[in-house]
């Protein structure tokens, strides 16, 4: 492995990065989670090895490895289909929640037409919370110095 990954990865501060070097590959980036605003993933590429490491449990990740076993098939016995099928499911619930919180938005705008006393405040806070994170996340994966 690289020394600049462990350099890296010894860093106290979660940002986006990515770092490929001849034989290895690191990147981190920020992931969705109900759960938690500050969840980060980092992947670390070498040969025939592939690491993921998270601070936090990130229930996407658990799902996909449990599915392996039996409901997700890959195209090739290989890392990169593995790293593809992570990243896809990431993707996924990144988009089910952003779904799900406009969903939300539409039944509190068809509740506030009704009258504004069909709505709780909390409500509209936690689906406000949800965006914001979403946003959050998608402005630091884009947005973030990545060191070159």
């Amino acid at each position: 492995m690289h020394p600049l990954i462990i350099e890296d990865r010894l860093d106290p501060y979660r940002s986006s990065r990515f770092s490929s070097f001849q034989t290895s590959l690191h990147f981190e980036f920020p992931v969705f989670s109900k759960d938690s605003v500050d969840d980060y993933l980092s992947v670390i590429c070498v040969p025939r090895l592939l690491v993921t490491i998270r601070t936090t449990q990130i229930r996407a990740i658990d799902r996909l490895l449990q599915d392996l076993d039996t409901d997700v098939q890959l195209n090739e016995g290989t890392k990169s289909a593995l790293l593809y099928a992570l990243l896809d499911r990431l993707g996924d619930r990144l988009i089910q929640a952003a779904r799900e919180a406009r969903g939300e938005i539409r039944r509190i705008t068809e509740s506030l037409d009704r009258g504004a006393d069909d709505v709780d405040a909390d409500e509209i806070v936690t689906v406000r919370r949800t965006l914001q994170d979403i946003e959050f996340k998608r402005m630091r994966f884009t947005t973030e110095r990545i060191p070159a």
